[in-house]
């Protein structure tokens, strides 16, 4: 059985707005559990925002050089994966900051590399429906936001 491309384009939006949006607000509580000091706990999340400026577009470049965005987008999932799996084993900071660097660098590029395969799959007809990537891209984000499916939202 074959996902229709739309409905696959949606469910990996919604997968790496979700995870995002899980995992994002807790970093500092998280951090704070393995009793590092305030300054650390800014140095990882800076740090991870400084690799995510290089890295995404970076690895993005390397897939399109390579023609391989399915590929480089499945390697930087598991990449991100694994790491945070490390995160629950790691419990000194140079570790912990090594590991977030790392989920950072692969994390980054997912967003670009998912806009650019739906963006090259979009085409004016798709299977006699329209697919309309600005769509897809812009329902992504509103369904897998928690306040979407609160019950004060109806």
């Amino acid at each position: 059985m074959r996902i229709p491309a739309p409905i696959a384009y949606i469910v990996l939006y919604v997968a790496l707005y979700s995870a995002f949006g899980a995992a994002s607000p807790f970093w500092p509580k998280f951090f704070e559990t393995r009793t590092l000091a305030t300054q650390q706990i800014a140095l990882i999340l800076a740090a991870a925002i400084l690799m995510r400026l290089v890295s995404g577009p970076s690895v993005a470049m390397l897939a399109d050089r390579l023609g391989s965005l399915r590929l480089v987008l499945a390697g930087c999932a598991a990449v991100a994966a694994a790491a945070a799996v490390a995160l629950f084993w790691a419990d000194k900071f140079w570790f912990l900051l090594l590991v977030a660097l790392v989920q950072a660098a692969a994390l980054a590029p997912t967003t670009s590399i998912a806009d650019a395969l739906s963006v090259n799959t979009a085409r004016p007809r798709f299977a006699g429906r329209p697919f309309e990537y600005g769509w897809i891209r812009g329902l992504a984000p509103r369904l897998s936001s928690w306040e979407h499916w609160s019950p004060d939202n109806s």
